[in-house]
């Protein structure tokens, strides 16, 4: 998941590297024990980063996290419905620099430190593609899993909710060619969304197939096919409207602030 076609990815830089100006002491951009800020502005997300992760990495994660919130670069988030359920919920961004020293920081957790963190998302530093030279990025799909997961799944619970019956869920249903509790022993001939993790439970599959669809239909995936294959096979906008046209236009609707 870490090939980009060059073209594809300096346009996504293009758009990660807006400027990200210090903005007024927003009251929900604290970041929890154990970990620090850097006082950018990302509409009140909070972005942390242990003391361990260079200051570049931190930089680069908020630059990310603001691109998606503000995909249009307006200037204005592009759901702020969603924007405050994300800030309601409490969930934050953090960066470590690899997945041993996350590992050190829950297991030094007391109890209501863990609750605290139950709504974390993050990223490795040891991962991130900061220069645009790597090819994918992996900050960019767990920003995006935080941004659907505790705003779009809570804002609109029968469009977006990570739960059978759902409208996102029915079409990842027919993705995976039909319906499945657990990932299977073998997915349907036909299916295009063939995720395999046998420890991603069914809302986690939702949360996966939401990232695909989005970043798919913002052609973030034109070139990925040979290395995303295995799991997403719609890797084109024309794809997916050739095999999901449901799904784009979902998508499309411009009340949730998706697509532009």
């Amino acid at each position: 998941m870490h090939l980009l076609n060059s073209g594809i990815h300096a346009t996504l830089f293009a758009l990660v590297a807006i400027l990200v100006h210090p903005g007024s002491a927003l009251s929900q951009s604290t970041c929890p024990d154990k970990l620090r800020g850097n006082g950018v502005d990302t509409f009140g997300v909070p972005v942390c980063a242990t003391d361990q992760v260079s200051n570049r990495a931190l930089v680069h994660a908020n630059k990310v996290m603001r691109s998606l919130l503000d995909y249009d670069q307006n200037g204005v988030p592009d759901s702020p419905v969603v924007l405050d359920e994300v800030l309601d919920s409490g969930a934050f961004f953090a960066v470590f620099p690899n997945e041993r020293a996350a590992d050190r920081l829950f297991d030094s957790l007391n109890d209501s430190q863990h609750e605290t963190y139950d709504a974390l998302v993050s990223v490795f530093e040891d991962e991130m593609d900061i220069s645009g030279r790597e090819g994918w990025d992996p900050t960019i799909e767990e920003a995006l899993h935080l941004i659907t997961q505790f705003g779009y799944a809570e804002v609109f619970p029968d469009i977006f909710g990570e739960f059978r019956g759902s409208a996102i869920a029915d079409l990842m249903d027919e993705a995976r060619g039909g319906y499945h509790a657990r990932v299977p022993n073998r997915y349907p001939n036909g299916a295009y969304y063939t995720y395999d993790d046998r420890t991603c439970d069914y809302s986690c599959q939702v949360t996966e197939f939401t990232f695909w669809a989005i970043t798919s239909m913002r052609g973030l995936n034109r070139l990925r096919a040979d290395d995303i294959g295995q799991e997403w096979r719609l890797h084109t906008p024309a794809l997916m409207q050739q095999r999901a046209p449901a799904l784009v236009t979902l998508l499309r609707d411009p009340s949730y602030g998706i697509l532009f």
